[in-house]
Parts: C-alpha cells; structure tokens; sequence
C-alpha cells in the first residue's frame, strides 16, 4: 500500500494518474454515444423478454402502438409549492406544449383535475374551467380531489 501511494503522490505517479483519468475521460465520452437513457425495450423489464405478458405487449404495440405512458413528475423547491397558480400554469403549458406534437395520444395532468372540480362549483359552466389566482382556491380544490379518489379506494 505504501509503494502504490508513493508512486501515486510522485511527479511521475502525478502525471500517470492524470493521463489515466484523461483516457477514462476520453472513454466514457465515446461511450456516451451509445448510451440509452431509460428503458429501451416495451412491456416489462422485470420479465424474460419471451415472457408472455411482454409478447403480448409487444403484438398490441405493432397493431395500436402509443400504449406506452410517459409520466412526467414535477416537483416544487418547496412545501405545497404546485398549490401556486403559476405552477399549475406552467404545468398546464407544458402539456398543450406535448400536445402540439401529433405522436402524442394524450395528455392529463394536475391542470385538468383543478380546472375539472373548480367547474364543478359552478354547475359545470364551462368558462369556470380554469385555473383560480387564488393559492387557497388551489389548496381547497386539491383537499375536494383528495377526499373523492379516497372515497373511491
């Protein structure tokens, strides 16, 4: 141990660590061509690709296609942070960003639901469909969301 610290601290063992670090450097960046970010196969990875369940899946991709679900989780800096009204107006442009491309199925988000249970409050009118300027407007159609998915389980 003291002779691999010895030459490691050395001006020579210096400079032959740099250049190790350099290759793994150079290395991970050509790699990272090929690198795929998520899971790059339909159905399930848990199972064996020949698993019934995934050719099953895959048979229903080549004729529907689009059964795969993209989720995107936001997340605020803090507490109750997505109660704000500019957070579920960036949340709802976002999705009638997703929307504008024609691959996209369907979107659903946070932005619904609000907008949803606020016209609710008003015998279903459809201008209520929108999103309060009120924070607590927000947190009382949350707690209204909250209490009915709960009643249903």
């Amino acid at each position: 141990m003291d002779r691999i610290t010895d030459f490691t601290l050395s001006p020579r063992g210096r400079g032959f660590t740099i250049a190790a670090w350099g290759a793994l450097l150079v290395g991970s960046l050509l790699f990272l061509k090929s690198l795929t970010i998520g899971d790059p196969t339909a159905a399930s990875p848990l199972l064996w690709q020949d698993s019934p369940y995934n050719q099953s899946h895959t048979r229903i991709q080549q004729f529907f296609g689009g059964v795969e679900p993209l989720i995107v989780v936001v997340e605020g800096k803090q507490k109750k942070a997505l109660q704000e009204p500019a957070a579920v107006d960036a949340m709802e442009g976002f999705q009638r960003y997703v929307d504008s491309d024609p691959e996209i199925g369907y979107s659903f988000s946070l932005a619904d639901i609000v907008k949803s249970i606020n016209m609710v409050f008003f015998d279903t009118e459809p201008r209520w469909g929108v999103i309060p300027e009120q924070v607590s407007r927000i947190a009382n159609l949350f707690f209204f969301y909250r209490i009915t998915r709960d009643q249903r389980r």
